[in-house]
């Protein structure tokens, strides 16, 4: 079989399965369009509210305790330490990372990261003297 034989009937299967799934959508999209559905009842309208009237809380289905004896209540058996767990809770935060790494260099002794001479090969003498031949070079393209 050639590839241009095989690229046609890959296509045409393809075709063919779009073709089908297709047909199955539209007919579902025809179902849920053609029954009818339920009217919701608008919200009722807007009622302006009394600005000199007292407030009234709501009270509890099946209880008499108002909003006031509940918070009465909550303050009587909540502790000092509640309180401050509760006021003092403002979410998480992020790690302050500059504070961390400035306590493990305090702890560590100053030394962080690897030292040149734990590096197999290195030449702190070749290596000074590449630092000072790229900074005489640097010197010379500012002209200075």
């Amino acid at each position: 079989m050639k590839l241009d034989q095989l690229r046609k009937v890959i296509r045409e299967e393809v075709r063919a399965a779009i073709k089908e799934e297709l047909q199955e959508v539209l007919t579902e999209a025809v179902k849920i369009a053609s029954t009818p559905q339920q009217q919701f009842q608008k919200a009722s309208a807007y009622e302006p509210v009394n600005v000199d009237a007292p407030n009234k809380w709501s009270v509890p289905t099946g209880k008499k305790t108002s909003l006031d004896e509940m918070l009465n209540s909550t303050a009587i058996s909540m502790t000092s330490q509640d309180a401050k767990n509760f006021v003092g809770t403002s979410g998480p935060s992020k790690p302050n990372l500059a504070s961390r790494g400035a306590q493990e260099l305090a702890m560590g002794g100053g030394d962080i990261g690897v030292s040149f001479n734990d590096i197999p090969g290195f030449d702190p003498g070749k290596a000074t003297a590449i630092l000072k031949a790229a900074e005489q070079k640097s010197k010379q393209r500012t002209g200075v």
